[in-house]
């Protein structure tokens, strides 16, 4: 990374075979802010990721139509 200060965006996209027919993609964004000092010392950017548990049948479906709780948790330095 450039020395100084910098505003970056890191967007990943995860796809699965065929196979899955339902929830065969998911994308996932951040945006961060990064300081580099010009030594080569890596550190781990803190992200955090929002994680869905919604009660779907065996197959990952809900019956259409039906509302549904989709609880969610939160993983890394936000849940602290």
């Amino acid at each position: 990374m450039p020395t100084g200060t910098a505003r970056y965006r890191l967007a990943l996209t995860a796809t699965r075979g065929k196979d899955y027919k339902d929830s065969d993609r998911v994308d996932a964004e951040w945006t961060f802010t990064s300081r580099a000092d010009g030594a080569t010392n890596a550190v781990p950017f803190p992200l955090s990721v929002v994680r869905f548990h919604p009660k779907l049948s065996l197959t990952g479906t809900a019956k259409a139509g039906a509302r549904i709780a989709v609880p969610l948790s939160l993983q890394g330095p936000a849940a602290a």
